[in-house]
């Protein structure tokens, strides 16, 4: 299904212009991706819809 997805939540803001490493491990494989804030972000919002397809090829959502 394509509206399967993974929904981080940051513990604190994320700061405008920086730079961040998000990893999973699912059944003992890991993922990392990077992104970067846009320096005129007021508020921080970040979809990577290109992950998903990896993600449940491995099995990764409950269906």
């Amino acid at each position: 299904d394509s509206r399967d997805a993974i929904i981080l939540i940051p513990r604190n803001p994320l700061t405008p212009g920086a730079s961040y490493t998000v990893s999973i491990t699912v059944s003992g494989q890991t993922h990392t991706w990077s992104f970067t804030v846009s320096s005129t972000a007021k508020t921080a919002s970040v979809v990577n819809y290109e992950l998903a397809p990896q993600l449940d090829s491995i099995g990764a959502f409950d269906k």
